[in-house]
């Protein structure tokens, strides 16, 4: 569940943003040309873009053209003055107003795909409202009061498996963890139980109420699919004989493993069948030379054994109206309510 307005600064609630002059000569560096269809521009605009391996063209295009909600999209290729492209920015309609990044819980992270130097030009004349979580960018915005920091758990993986089982202090567990479930087969990179593992992840959201998550299945075994073909899908699946038991979902980056996805059948959580898949995974990565497992947001216990929170992506809110106080007070009211909901008790 994405937990909205943990780290918020309450100094910040409606205080507006005056951009400066020399702001307001950034805004003038660039605009929008709005694209509804995956045109000739797009694709040139994206060929002129160095290579982002959490904006592959390739994906997002098979996403754009395949995936959920084609008739709420909109492509945002933005330009500077004298025509260069120095952004792509893939929107979906979210409700009635607000948008959010294309990638959005598809990748680790969404990225605001935007050359360093324009992005603060760029969110100001992007002209939409925008409501996205964990949004990447190439240099952090810092003329938006809508940005909050939203911690990544980031294990930094040792030489060897057994390094890391040392520096961890979690080689008894380990150990326990494989006896515990010994009984079950680990399957490296078994594709075919992604279909069976997205339906039982669709039906757990769904019995806990969360529909709107549990209708991105189909986007996410598009996406996982793609990033299948490319080589850039790792997973490990456990069973029982012929039964599915669990299974992990990892993106592989130039120097980082991401989690994705996991999903453990309740018949075998008693044998470890997900610790089981995600010590295989950061075993994997240590043997293929990955710098780091990227566990993403939530701060679970078990993250806090292994990683340190750094802050990789952000909370992103372009206000309705462009109006910055309309945005906090907005936010405010969502986050009172969110408490509200979930207090102890």
């Amino acid at each position: 569940m994405i937990m909205i307005g943990q780290k918020k600064q309450s100094e910040d609630a409606g205080v507006s943003f005056s951009p400066s002059v020399s702001d307001r000569t950034a805004v003038a560096s660039v605009r929008i040309e709005w694209h509804g269809e995956w045109s000739a521009a797009v694709s040139d605009a994206f060929a002129a873009m160095p290579y982002d391996h959490l904006m592959d063209p390739m994906l997002v295009r098979r996403l754009w053209e395949n995936g959920l909600g084609r008739d709420r999209q909109k492509i945002a290729v933005v330009r500077a003055l004298d025509g260069r492209p120095v952004g792509v920015v893939p929107l979906r309609k979210r409700g009635k107003m607000s948008w959010q990044l294309l990638t959005q819980y598809v990748m680790p992270y969404a990225r605001f795909f935007v050359l360093p130097e324009y992005t603060d030009a760029a969110l100001q004349v992007l002209g939409r409202e925008i409501d996205c979580d964990n949004v990447s960018f190439t240099r952090t915005p810092v003329n938006t009061r809508m940005l909050r920091p939203e911690e990544s758990w980031v294990v930094a993986l040792a030489p060897t498996y057994a390094e890391l089982m040392q520096r961890t202090k979690y080689a008894r567990k380990d150990r326990q963890c494989r006896q515990r479930s010994a009984h079950l087969t680990v399957l490296e990179d078994r594709y075919d139980d992604l279909p069976e593992a997205l339906e039982h992840w669709q039906a757990k959201w769904r019995e806990q109420g969360s529909h709107a998550t549990a209708t991105r299945k189909d986007d996410l075994l598009l996406s996982f699919r793609i990033l299948a073909e490319q080589g850039r899908l790792k997973t490990f699946s456990l069973h029982d004989g012929d039964k599915f038991a669990a299974m992990i979902v990892n993106l592989t980056g130039p120097d980082t493993l991401y989690f994705l996805l996991t999903i453990t059948l309740e018949a075998y959580k008693q044998d470890y069948a997900g610790i089981r898949s995600l010590l295989a995974s950061m075993e994997w990565g240590c043997a293929h030379g990955i710098a780091e497992y990227d566990m993403l947001r939530t701060s679970g216990h078990y993250k806090r054994l292994w990683a340190q929170p750094e802050i990789r992506g952000y909370r992103l809110v372009r206000c309705p109206y462009g109006s910055e106080t309309l945005g906090c007070t907005i936010e405010s009211t969502k986050e009172f309510l969110w408490n509200l909901g979930h207090k102890d008790g």
